[in-house]
């Protein structure tokens, strides 16, 4: 499956949200950016690299609260963005914009990262389908390999907070992109540019060793 369109991108990964009426609100990655191509990515080192928890299928549901944490793994490092994460909170799909009581994206300093929010009134809100829930933003250092990232479906960790006040778990539903029940992996490489720049760097530094 090639996805080398710019723009906006949803890869069939997600969660399921499950509510005690037996429906379920079903949420999905989407916006991920740079544009991926049979989930490989190609960037620059110390670039961004971001994607969106969106409702793929709302149900009808009202959340109060919604709380989600990515564990990241890799052969080198991505570094939580807080800034570029909580920009969600001004953009209009957000589903709190105009109600939200901030956002907050912290580094739990054990390679995971937590976003979550709630209305300043308290107040139960529809879910509508498209609704950015979380967002995720990392720079990248530049190491290519595999980068998996994982959500926690522990309610300690993760949930959607309903009118009621209960919180209800994640079951995670990875889609073709799947590698472990409740996770989704990427590779990242170098674009030619950034490749280019650093082969130059190795043969500048040969010539002034030689000289």
């Amino acid at each position: 499956m090639n996805l080398t369109n710019s723009g906006r991108i949803v890869i069939v990964v997600g969660l399921v949200l499950m509510t005690a009426s037996a429906k379920a609100v079903t949420i999905g990655v989407a916006n991920l950016s740079p544009t991926p191509s049979n989930c490989e990515v190609l960037m620059e080192a110390g670039g961004l690299f971001t994607f969106d928890l969106v409702v793929v299928d709302a149900q009808g549901f009202y959340a109060q609260g919604f709380q989600a944490n990515m564990g990241v793994s890799g052969p080198g490092t991505l570094t939580g963005d807080a800034a570029a994460s909580t920009a969600a909170a001004t953009d209009s799909d957000y589903w709190m914009v105009g109600n939200s009581a901030g956002a907050e994206f912290i580094d739990n300093l054990d390679d995971s990262y937590t976003f979550g929010d709630n209305p300043n009134s308290g107040i139960a809100e529809l879910l509508e389908n498209d609704d950015i829930m979380a967002r995720y933003a990392f720079v990248w250092d530049g190491t290519e390999g595999d980068y998996t990232f994982t959500l926690n479906a522990d309610t300690n960790h993760g949930f959607l907070l309903n009118g009621s006040f209960i919180k209800l778990p994640f079951v995670f539903s990875p889609g073709e992109y799947q590698t472990a029940e409740n996770s989704f992996t990427v590779h990242i490489v170098p674009e030619p540019a950034t490749v280019f720049l650093l082969g130059l760097g190795s043969f500048v530094i040969v010539r002034k060793r030689k000289s």
